[in-house]
């Protein structure tokens, strides 16, 4: 319990370095980004979507500044260049071929590779990479402050119901929650398949306590540590390829409060601020994103074209199905 509050506590503090504030950055300068390579839907899709991350968005332009690099060769720093792409976008309301064109090259050359020969790749693997290269490329000080205000702590708590006896392990530290949306909940929500994900019950287990080993067991994962930004997948792919493009109710707003651990005093409301949706299947598809901006519009971006939309359309299922949330926290 003692590791569990010390690191709740730690990732609060580190957290709360970054400001999530939108001040300076303007609803005007919010535009498309070309498909530079017509296969790149996947990483624009992403870049929208977390560029409407303010506390991202602060962190990348503060902590790692062109004067302070450490890298052999500033003109290939990662680091360097998603900054400047945040830069271009908030600051100067465009970006441009060459600088999309430049990021493409240099994500090249840390390794990356799209997962299939027409370069059509995945946002969350996308993601994934882009955040493990940032992670080697930075002081682990200054990735630590990533980590706090985007990754969900987690403590499994399995509980006896013979004896009451709860026993409990510290959990991993997750950048995404990713969702099983099978089996059905019927008319299920986001809500509904969270609660399904985070409250289970396990056979063969024995209680430390009663040492019983054949009355079902309770085991919930509980929150230790809330982050600032939640992501959350709709595993919409299995591992043959196939996609499940079931509706799925998309809450507005999230309210984690049953699943706090003892020990967390964060608040736990969240509410919407970016969707990635995706249309065909996972041989051939699109991506496109949606996103609320700093005045509170929701707006739709499909590579180059920008389109004011309505909550309602931004959830919905029509064309495109929902597949990357980004909640922002609600403070109390």
């Amino acid at each position: 319990m003692f590791l569990i509050a010390v690191r709740s506590l730690s990732n609060t503090f580190q957290a709360n370095s970054v400001t999530s504030s939108w001040n300076g950055l303007k609803a005007a300068a919010q535009k498309g980004m070309q498909n530079i390579t017509g296969a790149l839907c996947y990483r624009n899709s992403l870049l929208q979507a977390i560029f409407h991350q303010p506390k991202i968005v602060r962190w990348l332009v503060q902590t790692h500044k062109l004067e302070s690099c450490t890298s052999d060769d500033e003109q290939k720093c990662l680091c360097c260049a998603v900054r400047g792409l945040v830069v271009a976008y908030w600051r100067e309301g465009k970006v441009t071929y060459e600088a999309l064109n430049n990021i493409d090259a240099i994500f090249h050359h840390h390794g990356w590779r799209a997962g299939s020969r027409s370069g059509q790749a995945d946002p969350d693997e996308q993601a994934t990479w882009l955040f493990n290269a940032m992670r080697e490329s930075l002081p682990t000080s200054v990735f630590s402050q990533f980590e706090a205000f985007m990754h969900v702590g987690t403590t499994s708590v399995t509980c006896c119901l013979k004896c009451k006896h709860e026993s409990r392990k510290l959990g991993d530290e997750e950048r995404c929650l990713s969702l099983p949306i099978a089996p059905r909940v019927r008319g299920g929500s986001v809500e509904d398949y969270l609660d399904r994900y985070l409250r289970e019950f396990v056979q063969d287990y024995t209680c430390e306590k009663c040492k019983d080993n054949k009355s079902q067991k309770e085991r919930d994962i509980r929150i230790a540590h809330a982050p600032d930004v939640l992501t959350i997948q709709l595993k919409r792919f299995d591992w043959d390829g196939r996609k499940d493009s079931v509706h799925v109710t998309i809450n507005e707003r999230l309210d984690l409060g049953d699943y706090r651990d003892t020990g967390n005093e964060q608040s736990m409301r969240y509410e919407l601020s970016a969707v990635i949706k995706h249309t065909g299947n996972a041989v051939s598809g699109h991506y496109i994103s949606a996103a609320k901006g700093p005045d509170g519009q929701w707006c739709e971006y499909n590579d180059s074209f920008k389109k004011i939309r309505s909550l309602e359309d931004v959830v919905s299922g029509k064309n495109f199905t929902p597949y990357i949330l980004y909640y922002q926290r609600m403070e109390a």
